[in-house]
């Protein structure tokens, strides 16, 4: 008998199980002798737990609690999730100015100026040009930037690190396209 079994035999002793629970437990305990003796113990403790009996909660507790208006009770340690959309405004913020930055990128690289000359894998870029896809560059991060700033989902540390070996290897490959 399997831990997964007796998961199913401890959930439909202690009455919790669907009709189809019922049906696999009164399968498996009619074919297997040891789960058989597992069921019948766990009814036997399920039973006993039922027929325990709790102490009435002092009167002047309850009245206290029910003092207390409902907005004020917190029931549990989870925090209050209120919100209808599971995720944040500033993730939304972020992945739009990774769109933006990726649309800026691939503009950037895909078109050509008339002027310009040079094999198709190879094109030779002008000065302009060099000039522009940096503009382009530092105002996608700089969005990034500002989005990751309001985000407390990733740290900016570990984004600056990133990027300050990533940036300047990425602009001298442009720069130099040999």
């Amino acid at each position: 008998m399997n831990p997964t079994q007796e998961q199913l035999i401890l959930t439909v002793a202690y009455g919790d199980g669907n009709w189809l629970d019922r049906q696999q437990v009164d399968r498996l305990i009619r074919k297997d002798s040891e789960a058989k003796a597992f069921y019948e113990e766990c009814m036997e403790l399920a039973d006993a737990s039922q027929q325990i009996q709790l102490p009435p909660a002092p009167t002047d507790l309850v009245n206290q609690l029910k003092a207390i208006p409902d907005h004020q009770l917190q029931l549990s340690a989870e925090p209050e999730r209120s919100r209808i959309v599971p995720f944040s405004f500033a993730g939304m913020a972020a992945a739009a100015a990774l769109i933006l930055f990726l649309f800026f990128v691939a503009t950037g690289t895909y078109t050509q100026a008339p002027n310009q000359s040079g094999t198709p894998g190879n094109p030779i870029y002008s000065q302009q040009d060099i000039a522009d896809a940096e503009f382009k560059a530092k105002l996608a991060f700089a969005l990034i930037r500002r989005e990751l700033h309001r985000s407390t989902e990733i740290p900016i540390t570990i984004v600056n690190e990133e990027m300050q070996t990533i940036i300047p290897d990425s602009l001298n490959r442009i720069s130099n396209p040999t």
